[in-house]
């Protein structure tokens, strides 16, 4: 299972910073929104309005033009569509708690699996929001993604600690390995190990080489 302790560091560093993607995706979308709805644009217009949203969706003080680096404002194929990665993190957000409430566990679940692949299937036969609905039972919704961002840190450890219990319990593999796939893993020019042997034989060695590269 993914290691608890590093779990826990990483939200110690960055746990404060979660509702801030979101953020950062908004500014984009609204300063699209907002310049290409624009009258009798001028650059100054174009410049006041990158300061602006740099103060509403920033935590930072001050005025940047950031706004004016992206470069779906300058790519006719893509401008306008910024808002897509904001709904793709909130459908994100609401499948996988879904799958939580469902089965308790994502990794190593091959239900996880057949679900994801009897939705992809329909491919572009329905709308965004009919997708959504279809893979988790419910309307498009920001309340998953809110959950997320705004728990607070015991909360987010409390989560932690039953997914990987559960994900303890639950985890039993009798088949071997087997992707159909000659793997090598490097480290620069020298080689770690490979899978020529077995998969379970490959992750072992990789997993004791990495046990010596860890950092004092």
């Amino acid at each position: 299972p993914y290691p608890l302790d590093l779990f826990k560091r990483k939200l110690e560093k960055l746990h404060m910073l979660s509702p801030l993607g979101m953020m950062g995706i908004s500014s984009v979308m609204y300063f699209e929104k907002e310049l290409y709805e624009m009258k009798k644009i001028t650059e100054k217009k174009v410049r006041d309005l990158a300061k602006d949203i740099h103060k509403r969706f920033s935590a930072q003080e001050g005025t940047s033009l950031r706004s004016l680096n992206t470069p779906h404002i300058y790519s006719f194929q893509s401008a306008c569509s910024y808002q897509g990665y904001g709904l793709a993190e909130l459908a994100l957000s609401q499948w996988r708690k879904y799958f939580y409430d469902t089965y308790g566990q994502i990794v190593d679940n091959p239900q996880v699996g057949k679900e994801m692949k009897q939705v992809w299937k329909i491919a572009n036969s329905k709308t965004f929001p009919e997708m959504i609905t279809i893979a988790t039972g419910k309307k498009l919704s920001a309340q998953a993604y809110l959950e997320s961002a705004l728990a607070t840190k015991e909360k987010s450890i409390s989560i932690a600690n039953k997914r990987i219990e559960t994900l303890s319990k639950n985890r039993s593999r009798k088949n071997v390995i087997n992707l159909k796939a000659n793997i090598s893993m490097w480290h620069g020019k020298k080689k770690v190990c490979d899978n020529k042997k077995s998969f379970e034989d490959m992750t072992q060695k990789y997993a004791k080489w990495l046990e010596t590269q860890k950092i004092k």
